[in-house]
């Protein structure tokens, strides 16, 4: 009796457990029926309580693939993990409503390492993913910034030794006009100014 006791209380507490996970959890047998499922895998899915009371696998499939980016490649993955028992494996679905899960499966073993069946944990990462996509974005732009300074730079050099010298020009070329006027001037003394012309 006091086994008996013990059992109930174990499955209350991983059931309470399950229940209060923020991941949606179902429980498949080795031919794929379901066992068992939480609220929030339910809540995830937009599943009805009918379809998981059910416990038709195939029900509960095409309801998940009619909501998922690519319904075949879904299926194709769910169908191998099914036949592959020993695996485990982790990935994410993109939904037609834009969130994203992570899927995580493993098999389900007893004491002797006999497969019993599947279990599936899906989390909703949409806003990680959104939130790691804005990083992206911030980082992309300061890159640009970056990038974007480091050539004004290189530009802001040569135009600096540019004015400058046209800044010394400016000041110089007025001396060097006068200076030239004399020369010409006393040139038209000595030689004329059609002379000059023809030289």
């Amino acid at each position: 009796k006091r086994s008996e006791e013990d059992l109930r209380f174990q499955a209350m507490l991983l059931q309470s457990q399950s229940e209060a996970s923020i991941d949606g959890i179902l429980n498949v047998d080795h031919q794929g029926e379901i066992l068992w499922s939480n609220r929030r895998f339910a809540e995830m899915w937009g599943i009805p309580q009918e379809v998981l009371l059910s416990r038709s696998n195939e029900a509960v499939l095409q309801l998940m693939q009619s909501k998922v980016l690519n319904p075949e490649a879904f299926l194709e993955k769910a169908r191998a993990l099914l036949s592959l028992p020993d695996t485990w494996s982790r990935d994410e679905i993109h939904l037609k409503d834009g969130r994203v899960f992570d899927r995580y499966s493993g098999p389900v073993q007893n004491a002797e390492s006999n497969c019993l069946g599947r279990i599936w944990l899906f989390r909703d990462v949409t806003d990680e993913r959104k939130l790691q996509a804005s990083l992206v974005q911030s980082d992309r732009l300061a890159s640009m910034g970056m990038l974007a300074a480091g050539v004004a730079h290189e530009i802001n050099n040569p135009l600096t030794y540019i004015l400058y010298n046209l800044e010394s020009l400016s000041k110089e070329l007025p001396l060097h006009a006068s200076r030239l006027a004399q020369v010409r001037g006393a040139l038209v003394e000595c030689l004329g100014e059609e002379d000059l012309i023809a030289l």
